[in-house]
């Protein structure tokens, strides 16, 4: 449930007028170049802050990139909130496209509990979850609503809701690539306030295919069978909870997937 590290409260300091870019996602790169660069500080953090660029929120930290819109640049604390940031220009980002393989990732997994987990929460919102993974579970998809039901759900600067949805869409587009449903949905949460701003941006750009870096080498581990423990160590770290109900959409997307296929042999072993 929240985005950023648990111990990244907001601070209120000093404005920045200009920040240089060590390395930035392409995602960060297409919103901040749509504002010629210039872009206000939405939210301050003990070691990054958040610009809003062309319906974006981009993350500025000083640490290696590990977001799917974000800048990495010296300086990213000492920001006050509502202070214009000029980002000098670059034509140079990090590709964090997923490849569509065509295949359904086939590795499993044990991850950490989740939100989905806590009693109280499991019972109620399990089937909802397990609804939502079965809306994207094919290449024809295309009713996104029990997807939707989960946009917004828990708290957080990234509800879990969100969190799990991201999880599910790496999956989704890596075994189909931009269905219908993803399209749908991508169309509805754009703009539509359906959650917060951040979340929002995650799962716009999830539904054309970009992922932060841990999510997409999870994706590929699960692939292959080989560095899955890593994988998920590495996805598990975001933010305070944010990384265990990611993976919560993933096994809950990947058991989907999983029944799907069997049930389409049986079908075709019917059939003849």
């Amino acid at each position: 449930m929240g985005g950023q590290p648990a111990d990244e409260q907001p601070v209120g300091p000093a404005s920045v007028v200009r920040v240089r870019p060590r390395a930035l996602t392409e995602p960060a790169r297409r919103a901040l170049a749509a504002q010629r660069w210039r872009a206000p500080v939405t939210a301050v953090f003990a070691r990054s802050f958040n610009v809003t660029a062309a319906g974006l929120v981009v993350n500025v930290a000083s640490h290696p990139l590990d977001g799917v819109c974000q800048v990495q640049a010296a300086g990213a604390i000492g920001v006050r909130p509502g202070a214009m940031v000029a980002f000098e220009a670059s034509e140079r980002a990090v590709d964090v496209g997923l490849a569509s393989t065509g295949r359904v990732p086939a590795g499993t997994f044990r991850r950490p509990e989740s939100w989905f987990d806590a009693p109280g929460v499991a019972d109620a919102v399990r089937p909802r979850l397990e609804a939502g993974a079965r809306s994207l579970a094919g290449p024809e998809a295309s009713d996104v609503g029990a997807a939707l039901a989960l946009v917004g759900l828990g708290a957080g600067l990234t509800p879990s809701g969100d969190d799990a949805l991201v999880g599910m869409l790496a999956l989704a587009w890596r075994a189909f690539g931009r269905t219908p449903a993803l399209r749908a949905l991508g169309a509805s949460v754009a703009g539509g306030a359906l959650t917060t701003d951040v979340a929002e941006t995650h799962l716009v750009l999830a539904c054309g295919g970009e992922f932060a870096p841990p999510v997409a080498r999870l994706v590929e581990a699960l692939e292959r069978g080989r560095g899955v423990d890593d994988a998920v160590a590495r996805v598990a770290a975001i933010g305070h909870s944010s990384g265990a109900d990611l993976l919560a959409g993933v096994q809950v997307m990947a058991e989907s997937l999983r029944r799907s296929a069997e049930k389409g042999r049986a079908m075709e072993g019917a059939v003849r």
